[in-house]
């Protein structure tokens, strides 16, 4: 709760400098101590001297190190902290160990109430639902080609 506390005021200063938000993904990371710290992709160059003198003013801490990231390595630095996740998945029972600003949509979720399509053998859609299917239709295999359902109004 902290670190993600000093994180949200961090924010407030880079928005007045910038005059808008900034463009980010955060990744949250256990050190053995029980700490944790950020590792954060940002959209643009943001000086180090500034960068360390706010993260130290809203309570973050003093060691701040940055690095380039070569556009092509983006999706390899990225994948390298995020797959973490599942590795450290008990210290992460209450938060989420990745953020992102709202301009990013690291996983896209279906829509509530929306269909989506299942890949699954006929076979064990039919173990589900046996007791109504009134006709079944095989191929020479054994496959089924098609069934009917047993009207449920009628008894």
């Amino acid at each position: 709760k902290y670190i993600r506390s000093c994180w949200n005021k961090f924010r407030t200063y880079l928005k007045r400098k910038h005059g808008q938000s900034i463009t980010f993904i955060a990744i949250l990371e256990p050190q053995k101590s029980g700490h944790a710290h950020l590792h954060l992709l940002v959209d643009r160059y943001i000086d180090q001297k500034w960068i360390s003198d706010k993260w130290r003013a809203v309570g973050g801490g003093h060691r701040v190190d940055i690095r380039q990231v070569d556009v092509h390595r983006v999706s390899a630095y990225l994948s390298n902290y995020i797959t973490k996740e599942l590795l450290l998945s008990n210290y992460f029972t209450k938060y989420r160990r990745y953020t992102t600003s709202r301009d990013i949509r690291l996983f896209e979720k279906p829509p509530k109430g929306s269909w989506q399509l299942i890949m699954i053998p006929l076979e064990l859609v039919l173990e589900g639902i046996i007791g109504t299917v009134q006709e079944t239709q095989r191929d020479d295999t054994g496959a089924v080609e098609w069934f009917h359902l047993r009207d449920p109004s009628v008894p």
